[in-house]
């Protein structure tokens, strides 16, 4: 996603939103970020637009209860926190 594009829609730069969710994909190799934009790479490809449409900030829309993920860094319960730093 282009970063102005996001800043444009939501009023706030991507920089400073889910900073724990974008540096836990980018360490797993599911994510690449640059000055301009962040999005997938690799794996990254077939796995995130399941991950982010089951990770996204309100968890009351996630599918599944916290007990039906493991407890680890990509859990989508984790870092749930629109600006919430790492």
């Amino acid at each position: 996603m282009r970063k102005a594009t996001f800043q444009k829609r939501t009023g706030r730069p991507l920089n400073g939103c889910f900073r724990g969710k974008i540096e836990n994909l980018k360490a797993f190799g599911l994510l690449v970020e640059d000055e301009q934009d962040a999005g997938p790479d690799g794996i990254g490809g077939r796995f995130l637009p399941t991950t982010s449409r089951n990770s996204s900030a309100v968890p009351a829309t996630f599918p599944f209860p916290p007990a039906a993920y493991n407890d680890g860094p990509l859990n989508p319960y984790h870092n749930c926190n629109a600006t919430e730093e790492t």
